[in-house]
């Protein structure tokens, strides 16, 4: 018996990405970003994770105002608070 989600992978792929183009292009951007800066916990680092969060339908999780760095959310808890 095969699988679903692997039959015609390829084909699903390509769909995906037509589809899905937004999600390529944040992934893209902060894989980038995060090339470019030394320190993950950097605020400029952390705008371009945010910033996918909010691409990828996380901001549910980040509370009201995902950009209020001193909100004290689940963002803050979880990323900042583990600033070296």
């Amino acid at each position: 018996m095969s699988s679903l989600i692997l039959d015609d992978a390829a084909a699903k792929i390509a769909r995906f990405n037509d589809v899905g183009l937004h999600y390529n292009l944040v992934a893209d951007a902060i894989h980038q970003m995060r090339n470019d800066v030394e320190d993950p916990f950097d605020k400029p680092f952390l705008q371009y994770l945010i910033a996918g969060l909010i691409a990828f339908d996380m901001a549910r999780w980040m509370g009201a105002k995902p950009y209020d760095f001193g909100m004290g959310g689940l963002l803050h808890a979880s990323i900042l608070s583990h600033k070296r």
